[in-house]
């Protein structure tokens, strides 16, 4: 009964053997594009803290289906840390944007003018009656290296998947990450941290 026993085991483990798992796929968020701009001389923004909501502390892509329900695509992960790479595609964003004389990766290795601090509320797939979306959402802080505010704010960014696989909810996310350094942006002009320079008329 034991030698049958046995034996039942091994073909066991020899089967489970024979089992291939799936290879594991690595993201990053899409390069933010460049744009034009030019600032007054002088303003500089460095990155500070990048912190992240507990059910985002994962290297997995994960999905939000309603306001509690959580769960993560298997073998589908990001290529380094959230933060960091959120932390990266602002720092990169607000740098070709053209808007700050400077933008800094790390606040405290230079002196800035301005330092950016944002918790990140969200960043994962919205499955909703009305159809999957990337959706990112940060609370920010830009205040000066002593540490006075200047101000503080929510926003956030729903970008609807064209494409209903990984890859597709990793653009959409892209997305939604330069549609928050284009909100961050519109507020750090309206606190007069920068001045575009005005659009030149052609001649006739």
């Amino acid at each position: 009964m034991k030698r049958l026993f046995a034996t039942g085991v091994l073909l066991l483990l020899q089967s489970c053997g024979t089992v291939e798992v799936p290879d594991t796929t690595y993201y990053r968020l899409r390069l933010p594009p460049a744009a034009g701009g030019a600032t007054l001389q002088g303003e500089s923004i460095g990155i500070g803290a990048i912190r992240l909501s507990a059910d985002l502390a994962t290297d997995r892509l994960m999905v939000s289906e309603g306001p509690v329900r959580m769960h993560y695509y298997h073998y589908h992960q990001w290529a380094g840390s959230l933060d960091r790479l959120i932390g990266d595609a602002l720092w990169l964003g607000l740098s070709r944007s053209g808007c700050f004389s400077d933008v800094v990766a790390d606040a405290y290795s230079s002196d800035v003018d301005y330092v950016l601090d944002v918790h990140v509320h969200a960043f994962h797939l919205s499955v909703e009656d009305d159809g999957w979306h990337g959706h990112a959402a940060i609370e920010y802080r830009v205040s000066t290296p002593d540490g006075k505010t200047v101000m503080r704010r929510e926003i956030e960014s729903r970008e609807p998947v064209a494409q209903h696989d990984p890859e597709g909810v990793v653009l959409a996310l892209s997305i939604a990450t330069d549609s928050l350094v284009d909100q961050l942006l519109g507020e750090c002009e309206r606190h007069g941290l920068f001045e575009r320079e005005p659009v030149a008329t052609p001649a006739r």
